[in-house]
């Protein structure tokens, strides 16, 4: 994989530091060539903590974490609220890659309790069926605290947007050549709307891919986080457990399906009681 899922977690954005850890990363992945270019490492690293400052904002917009349980979910407004039934946090919990994944590893340290990301979709309710409900209840970036757990999906955010600018560099030094713009990193959110005229043209690989122009690249490529992810505001609101008002914002991010979010705080015991009666793990988040 182009970055470890687990190493290396932001410990908050520290944008005044000459350097970031992710330099040397992105030379073994876009090669040795593009630290010729002239300022590099401060050039990158200014942009590596500007994108990472933005996914830092998003992030905390979460809300939580509330805390999740099916053994007792009857005096849980947020449980109430957002699962159907107990079934489906059972459901949310042994279904889960990452629970499946991760989830021994914490069990075995001595946790009683982990944190994660929640993600559901508002159901479509049919005829006059009232009120708000939703499906598809899954759990991610799984950890021993809640920091931990913003923080790994930080670094999920900061992976995904390098690794996808990996590779479309792949895909011009693979082919060559390739459209103008259909190469078009600097304004990448509007390729949809470049002019006729630019699919005649043609961008090569080796005028492109200098170290000069591979740098300014993929600072354009840093400087539109938002492209990659955002947390909006949404209508979808459920109750925290005190039983306030606690909306659930929408996460835009590289899975199509659009996400209700929220972190909770699940007992690891009752985690691994649902991942012994579920036989297939399939639910997933793309962050």
């Amino acid at each position: 994989m182009f970055f470890n899922k687990l190493s290396g977690l932001v410990r908050g954005p520290r944008a005044l530091s000459p350097t970031h850890r992710f330099v040397e990363k992105v030379v073994a992945a876009l090669g040795p060539s593009i630290a010729e270019a002239d300022n590099f490492e401060p050039i990158l690293a200014q942009a590596l903590h500007s994108a990472e400052l933005y996914y830092h904002q998003q992030i905390q917009a979460i809300p939580g974490p509330f805390e999740i349980s099916a053994s007792d979910p009857g005096n849980n407004p947020f449980v109430q609220t957002v699962f159907p039934s107990r079934d489906d946090v059972m459901a949310a919990l042994g279904r889960s890659i990452e629970v499946r994944d991760f989830l021994p590893a914490l069990a075995r340290d001595g946790n009683l309790e982990f944190f994660a990301l929640l993600g559901c979709r508002e159901k479509v309710m049919a005829g006059h069926e009232p009120g708000l409900q939703f499906a598809d209840h899954t759990v991610r970036s799984i950890g021993h605290s809640e920091e931990y757990c913003r923080e790994s999906l930080r670094n999920s955010c900061l992976h995904r947007l390098l690794g996808q600018f990996r590779a479309h560099v792949d895909t011009l030094r693979h082919r060559g050549k390739i459209p103008k713009a259909e190469w078009n990193i600097a304004n990448r959110a509007n390729a949809a709307a470049a002019d006729a005229d630019q699919a005649t043209e043609f961008v090569l690989a080796e005028q492109e891919l200098s170290p000069d122009k591979l740098l300014k690249g993929l600072v354009a490529w840093l400087e539109t986080p938002e492209v990659h992810l955002r947390i909006e505001s949404s209508a979808a609101v459920g109750a925290d457990q005190r039983g306030a008002r606690a909306e659930l914002p929408v996460m835009h991010c590289a899975d199509r399906r659009q996400w209700s979010v929220s972190l909770v705080q699940i007992p690891v015991e009752e985690a691994v009681n649902a991942l012994a009666s579920e036989s297939h793990c399939h639910r997933y988040i793309l962050i």
